[in-house]
């Protein structure tokens, strides 16, 4: 998984049984997917979710994955 750590919440991407979705914090909602975590954080970065606080949050989002966090578990 990738993470990426805002002021109002862990941003996270995950694999799934489809590609990779974007979950926010706590909450398990996959609310964006796609094949790869690239098409996902450009989601992420375009405040383009489906998720309306993120979306509609005007927050720095980061520029691609590279300035994601990797970690091979959840680290949260």
């Amino acid at each position: 998984m990738w993470y990426y750590e805002t002021s109002i919440g862990v941003l996270k991407i995950v694999k799934t049984s489809y590609g990779y979705g974007f979950l926010f914090g706590d909450d398990p909602t996959d609310w964006t997917g796609g094949p790869t975590p690239n098409a996902v954080a450009d989601d992420v970065y375009n405040h383009a979710t489906g998720y309306t606080w993120w979306d509609s949050s005007g927050i720095e989002a980061p520029h691609d994955l590279s300035e994601w966090v990797y970690s091979p578990t959840d680290p949260f």
